[in-house]
């Protein structure tokens, strides 16, 4: 008789990212920013400056080993800049990173998950959180909580910059949220349309993927106003930059508090 292997508990977020395979994987040997990074940051420190006339604090969010972290002090060279993850295997990583890269002047590092951050008696000019973080945050209302409370870290006209995963992109990810919408309607499937149970290095979690209406409308519904909401592909087309059609397609945003 063949013996049923028993399914891997759903686990969440601090123990995730916590995993040693999961920390290993995140492993950097130098600092990078994707392009489209690039360009949510100099279209906000553009605007920012502008309205501001310097930054002074940045709260890096979902920080992970740090690989954005130098890139954002460069940009933004007179501002404090405080970096979390809800993981303290990842936030002991990201130090020694920033140690290994001379990067650590102006740069805290903080274990903390991203709705329990408060402001210590000053308001940021910046928020980045641009590891898709929220698609890592489930059921819906920890992800209104999770906005809600970085709004209340931006003084106004402050600027929240990320990326999300977008439910359409691949031919495979994109037929399988469409079959899971329709079975949603049907009352069929009851959890969102929008989540996605997956397997990463044998840890089973659930994960969540916007389209830009729903990110646009978390964005309102914590305080912001949605100033960029837009698929990867289509950034991408108005930049001039090259892109593999069959690629992810995430979503890149900015929102203004």
């Amino acid at each position: 008789m063949k013996l049923m292997r028993a399914r891997a508990p759903l686990i969440g977020n601090e123990r995730f990212w916590s995993d040693p395979a999961i920390v290993r994987g995140q492993e950097v040997p130098r600092p990078f920013l994707h392009w489209y990074e690039r360009v949510l940051l100099e279209d906000a420190s553009a605007r920012l400056v502008e309205r501001f006339g310097e930054v002074r604090l940045i709260h890096v969010v979902g920080c992970g080993p740090g690989r954005e972290v130098p890139m954002v002090r460069s940009a933004f060279s007179d501002a404090r800049i405080v970096a979390s993850d809800i993981s303290r295997a990842m936030t002991e990583a990201c130090a020694r990173n920033l140690a290994r890269w001379s990067a650590t002047d102006q740069v805290e590092v903080r274990c903390a998950e991203a709705r329990t951050l408060r402001h210590d008696g000053r308001r940021a000019e910046l928020v980045v959180m641009l590891n898709s973080v929220l698609t890592y945050v489930t059921p819906r209302a920890d992800r209104g909580d999770t906005l809600a409370t970085l709004h209340g870290l931006l003084a106004p006209g402050g600027l929240l910059v990320g990326t999300v995963q977008h439910r359409w992109g691949a031919p495979a990810k994109s037929a399988y949220f469409a079959l899971r919408r329709v079975l949603h309607a049907l009352g069929i499937v009851r959890r969102e349309a929008g989540e996605r149970t997956v397997r990463l290095d044998g840890l089973r979690r659930r994960l969540y993927y916007f389209t830009p209406a729903e990110i646009r409308q978390a964005l309102r519904v914590a305080g912001f106003q949605p100033m960029l909401v837009q698929p990867l592909r289509r950034l991408a087309g108005a930049r001039g930059m090259p892109y593999r059609w069959r690629g992810d397609n995430n979503l890149v945003f900015t929102g203004e508090a």
